[in-house]
């Protein structure tokens, strides 16, 4: 079944996490997502819709997280689609919202490796440096209540199925 993207709820700005990137460009096509990911993804880099102003951030930890996967694949290059650099701004943001006492506490929560975990925050400080919405697969980025930022699940921007009665 194909899933349909509601082109509605889609943020002007957005930045992408690397499980959502990976998805989108069918690696690991058998997690759940994998399609909810792939039709995000040809909506958010739309033509008409760049073409009118939006603009969809890569952060460079996520394009260094693809280079080192299995398939070395890099985002397609087209106009609204940036790599989006780690700058002394985004270090500030880093800062001030993902403290190394929060890190220390998610890898206790989580069992995540502690490198894993720094990616996580990196990404997260670039969507707040471009004040962008935080497209991401992770629950513990779904959790922070305190971000500036809004931080969604590619399945916040499925289209709603109607029910049908049956009889």
């Amino acid at each position: 079944m194909a899933v349909e993207i509601d082109a509605t709820k889609l943020p002007r700005v957005s930045v992408i996490d690397s499980g959502v990137m990976l998805l989108s460009l069918h690696q690991r096509d058998y997690r759940p997502d994998s399609p909810t990911c792939r039709a995000l993804w040809r909506a958010l880099v739309d033509r008409a819709r760049l073409a009118a102003g939006a603009r969809v951030l890569i952060p460079a930890p996520v394009l260094a997280e693809l280079l080192r996967g299995t398939s070395k694949q890099e985002p397609p290059r087209v106009p609204g689609v940036f790599v989006a650099p780690f700058t002394a701004k985004t270090a500030r943001h880093l800062a001030q919202h993902v403290s190394h006492a929060f890190i220390e506490a998610e890898v206790a929560a989580s069992h995540a490796p502690r490198a894993y975990v720094k990616y996580d925050a990196l990404i997260a400080a670039t969507a707040i440096a471009y004040d962008a919405t935080l497209i991401a697969l992770d629950g513990w980025f779904h959790r922070q209540t305190t971000w500036p930022i809004a931080v969604k699940h590619p399945r916040d921007f499925v289209t709603a199925q109607t029910s049908l009665p049956l009889r």
